[in-house]
């Protein structure tokens, strides 16, 4: 999935997977974020699931939530003062250790 003309992740079976790395974890909120559009774009398209695949210094775990934990979510932080996204802390993601 393109935005921004970058590419944000994929919709595989009905779910968007999204591959992050340690820079892309918020410790404000201790979690990830997904852009406000994004997560517009996902819900017009009855996407269900989110799985973010996160590499990170003690390896790689895959963690799941629902879009409407992300889209529910009042974590929000306004990156380059336009990208409104939406966090969801890791541990209320489920986890999946690789």
């Amino acid at each position: 999935m393109i935005y921004n003309d970058r590419n944000v992740g994929d919709i595989i079976d009905g779910e968007f997977v999204t591959y992050r790395t340690s820079k892309h974890f918020m410790r404000k909120y201790q979690g990830f974020g997904i852009s406000d559009e994004v997560l517009k774009i996902l819900t017009e398209q009855n996407i269900k699931v989110i799985t973010i695949i996160y590499d990170g210094v003690r390896g790689k775990i895959i963690y799941r939530a629902r879009i409407r934990q992300f889209t529910d979510s009042p974590k929000t932080h306004v990156f380059m003062d336009t990208d409104l996204q939406r966090f969801v802390s890791a541990r209320d993601m489920k986890q999946i250790k690789e």
